[in-house]
């Protein structure tokens, strides 16, 4: 992916520099134009820094993407603007990037808010930001997109509703050499989507993790975490930006003595109290022991001073909230405890359980990442917490009593507001849904579908080339009309197979089955049910008369296509079974299994061992038969492939590695994902020879899947970023 506009000199701010300096002298870093000077008070720092003022040419801006309902809105500069608009120019995006046919999906969900009215609902994404209308039939209708060639983490609304604050994220792994080297917020209008201010916050590897509007909407407050290279995070902090002046004021955590000796983690859930004295900050650390430890911070938002830490919370605080009327402060931590404080005494009313905990391993993105919400409604009368499981829980405020518990979603809940007459509640979850709810009863009024913006983790093409399947790791699957770019069915399912004629495709259920398709009627044919834990990957034989499948129980079971029977099982592999993989003549049944994990052969008519590769890697993670049965490829979980030669599996070489690998329908050429330090990139390369072929650059994150076409005309690549691209290979290969 491009970036668009005029270059500029970079405007590189260290935040760490900054948070050294305060701590030495005492006070804030005062960050203005890329500039950074120690201050002794807020009061006396220079007031001098960006000013608003873009100006936009008239008329509707030219839609760009492949969707006509969606305005892709850029910044456009004329003589009177006092910002000059290629200042926004490294961070917003092409659509499309060389030799791309088409993007499908609008990027994975990293950050989600609703606007003040109710109607609207923001949403951070890795590949910009979107602003939604919640439609009262149901409907999601886009209002507008802005590309950004950054990643987008978290978004607000000022209390007017008239502003989003927009957070992002470099990461520093860029696959391509013109992007940013900045992480920033932005503020867009609302209505419009124009970019109105940036802020540059942090160099590479700063997040910004959580943001909070002042109630007066004149300060802004965005925490942040620093990740700097092999010393891992490194810092944590909360920066105060002014939209009236521009400056930015960097407060950091970790350079204070009473945190110094603890890792960091995160810091999370900013809140400003009603009358904007306060602002509440959680944190999230492990102490010398590992232990998880968590607090929350009330800092003086005028000059940065913690005035009061609050402990109390077991594990990393993941939200605050005030009461409207500012006499409580909820927070709500890792293992589903909320605590309610009393704010003029500064000490702990209630805790609260959820028994919501944030999981660990399977599906982390989705049970906990970036969820667990907090919300009042604006009578004060009720508090509600959306936790990691996707469940909502809502208490009296005043007694701490359980009202209800709603269980409409099955993710963790990424945004919680209540309607202004608390009469509705809404959430937006990890599960791609919004839902609102009718507060007095817990009923569902309204679901709207998010099912574009998937967290992706395979991705496969039709035996026919007209449709494709991607599936993400909130167990959703989505089938994409290649011609047409559109969804034709979202379904929640894990791992996929096409049987080889195409008419059936396998997807593991998440009860632990697998589900046969038919695929023209899209109505289920068989379920098989065997497993005792998740189904990781499943594989049709040439023949497609019958189905292999392995999973996190350890075993590996063989199915009749035609009847769902077993045809025998082979437990107790000593690990979970990663992949499986027939060869092109049908004789050998690979897969994965132990710790660290191997290849094993078997033979499919009885499941008997003929022989194992001994490649002892940590894990493995792929294994693929070239289709004319010469080579075979495995992927390891450190991205490493190795390439051997059959018969006899002869060790030929390694290319630079990668998340996944495939072979083209002929055989000659292998793309791999994500290969060495370049995470965003699809390379080419042929399996004969380990020769480079062609680069792709286009995605914004880490590439886990790719796929050619039956047809090898075409490679599907699927990325952490929620998008999946089509790329014309004989345009890349020059036919």
């Amino acid at each position: 992916m491009k970036t668009i506009g005029v270059t500029i000199p970079h405007q590189y701010i260290s935040i760490i520099l900054a948070a050294a300096l305060a701590i030495a002298c005492g006070a804030f870093s005062t960050i203005s134009s890329g500039e950074a000077t120690a201050s002794s008070s807020l009061a006396s720092a220079s007031p001098t820094a960006f000013s608003t003022g873009i100006t936009r040419t008239a008329g509707k801006p030219a839609a760009t993407n492949t969707r006509p309902a969606t305005k892709t809105l850029l910044p456009t500069a004329s003589s009177t603007a006092t910002i000059s608009a290629s200042l926004f120019a490294p961070y917003l995006a092409e659509p499309l990037p060389q030799f791309a046919l088409a993007r499908l999906g609008k990027g994975a969900l990293n950050g989600a808010a609703v606007s003040p009215s109710g109607e609207d609902l923001a949403v951070a994404t890795y590949i910009g930001v979107y602003m939604y209308r919640m439609e009262a039939d149901g409907v999601l209708r886009e209002l507008w997109f802005v590309p950004t060639a950054i990643r987008m983490t978290t978004v607000a609304f000022s209390p007017d509703g008239k502003t989003l604050a927009c957070g992002s994220h470099n990461d520093m792994n860029w696959g391509y050499g013109d992007d940013p080297d900045s992480t920033v917020v932005m503020l867009l209008e609302a209505s419009s989507g124009t970019p109105l201010e940036l802020f540059f916050v942090g160099g590479p590897g700063t997040e910004i993790t959580s943001l909070a509007f002042a109630p007066d909407g004149n300060r802004l407050a965005a925490g942040y975490k620093v990740v700097a290279g092999e010393a891992g995070l490194t810092d944590l902090g909360v920066a105060l930006l002014d939209p009236q002046t521009g400056n930015t004021s960097v407060v950091s955590i970790m350079y204070s003595l009473e945190y110094e000796a603890l890792q960091p983690r995160q810091v999370m859930g900013l809140s400003f109290s009603p009358d904007g004295s306060l602002l509440a900050v959680g944190t999230d650390f492990l102490d010398p022991s590992m232990k998880k430890v968590g607090d929350v911070l009330l800092m003086d938002p005028k000059t940065g001073d913690t005035i009061q830490t609050l402990s109390g919370h077991a594990d990393g605080v993941r939200s605050t909230e005030f009461s409207p009327d500012g006499k409580l402060l909820a927070s709500a931590d890792r293992q589903g405890v909320v605590i309610l404080w009393d704010t003029d005494r500064r000490e702990k009313v209630r805790s609260l359980t959820t028994g919501s905990p944030e999981k660990n391993g399977v599906n982390y993105y989705c049970l906990g990442g970036n969820s667990g919400r907090l919300a009042f409604s604006p009578d004060g009368k009720t508090v509600a917490a959306g936790m990691s499981d996707g469940r909502i829980h809502e208490w009296n405020s005043a007694t701490g009593s359980k009202i209800r518990t709603f269980n409409a979603q099955k993710s963790g809940i990424l945004a919680l507001a209540y309607s202004a007459d608390s009469l509705e509640l809404v959430s937006v979850s990890f599960d791609r849904s919004a839902v609102r709810y009718r507060a007095s009863s817990g009923a569902v009024l309204k679901t709207y579908s998010l099912e574009e913006h998937a967290q992706l983790s395979s991705v496969a093409i039709s035996p026919d080339n007209k449709t494709l399947v991607a599936a993400d790791v909130c167990a959703g699957v989505d089938l994409w009309n290649i011609a047409g770019r559109e969804t034709l069915l979202a379904f929640y399912a894990g791992p996929t197979a096409y049987s080889p004629d195409g008419k059936t495709l396998a997807t593991a259920g998440s009860a632990k089955s697998i589900i046969l398709w038919d695929t023209t009627t899209w109505s289920q044919k068989t379920v098989l049910r065997g497993h005792t834990d998740l189904v990781n990957s499943i594989a049709f034989s040439p023949s497609g008369e019958t189905l292999a499948s392995g999973g996190d129980d350890q075993s590996l079971i063989l199915w009749d296509a035609a009847s769902g029977a077993k045809l025998w099982v082979k437990a107790g592999l000593g690990g979970y079974v990663s992949n499986v993989a027939f060869s092109p003549d049908g004789k050998t049944l690979a897969h994965t299994a132990g710790s660290p994990s191997d290849v094993f052969f078997r033979d499919p008519a009885m499941g008997g061992l003929v022989g194992t590769l001994g490649e002892d890697s940590w894990a493995v993670s792929r294994v693929a038969y070239s289709p004319d049965g010469n080579y075979l490829m495995v992927v390891s979980s450190s991205s490493m492939i190795s390439v051997y030669g059959l018969p006899g599996y002869e060790y030929r070489g390694s290319p630079e590695g990668g998340t996944d690998a495939a072979f083209s329908p002929d055989g000659t050429i292998a793309a791999s994902g994500s290969p060495g330090n370049q995470y965003y990139l699809v390379n080419l390369w042929e399996p004969s020879s380990g020769k480079d072929i062609a680069g792709l650059t286009g995605h914004t994150s880490f590439v886990i899947s790719v796929a050619f076409s039956p047809d090898g005309k075409t490679l599907a690549s699927a990325s952490y970023d929620g998008t999946i691209l089509l790329w014309d290979l004989a345009a890349v290969l020059g036919k």
